[in-house]
């Protein structure tokens, strides 16, 4: 295995990344998160908490963002097929972690990515997942939406 051919493969996965981030980043399941005060990252693209300058910035600035993490990476396939060991690593370990998962937590996920939920249908199912009374619901979605505007958010 030669440097040039971990080099091909890792503009291959460098370009799979980009496009999968790129896609990530305008999904459903970001427009469900952004409902209630969480966002993608974009580096490990698991969700994070939203803040003010989250919504706040303008479309060059987050053009801007996403070209300079692109040029990192792009900079990074040099590595060769280290990059490649860690690029297919983060694969197998973020694959793995929902394996052990339970059911109703694969559902919750799969509702996510997959449906437009509006934020009180995202607020029962949340409450699904921790367990807790439909009972609760009125307080629950009163303490989201003040953390939100706690963080500056627009609820």
């Amino acid at each position: 295995m030669s440097y040039e051919a971990g080099i091909g493969v890792a503009l291959l996965l460098w370009l799979y990344g980009t496009v999968n981030t790129l896609i990530s980043i305008n999904s459903t399941l970001e427009r469900n998160l952004n409902k209630i005060g969480q966002r993608l990252s974009w580096v490990t693209l698991s969700a994070k908490p939203m803040t003010h300058d989250d919504q706040s910035r303008s479309t060059i600035s987050l053009v801007m963002r996403f070209v300079i993490m692109s040029l990192i990476g792009l900079a990074s396939t040099l590595l060769s097929w280290l990059y490649v060991l860690l690029v297919v690593g983060s694969i197998v370990y973020a694959k793995s972690k929902d394996v052990g998962a339970p059911q109703t937590i694969k559902e919750y996920r799969w509702k996510l990515r997959n449906m437009d939920l509006s934020l009180d249908q995202l607020i029962r199912e949340s409450m699904k997942i921790a367990g807790q009374s439909e009972d609760q619901f009125e307080q629950v979605k009163a303490e989201l939406l003040q953390s939100m505007r706690d963080a500056g958010l627009r609820a």
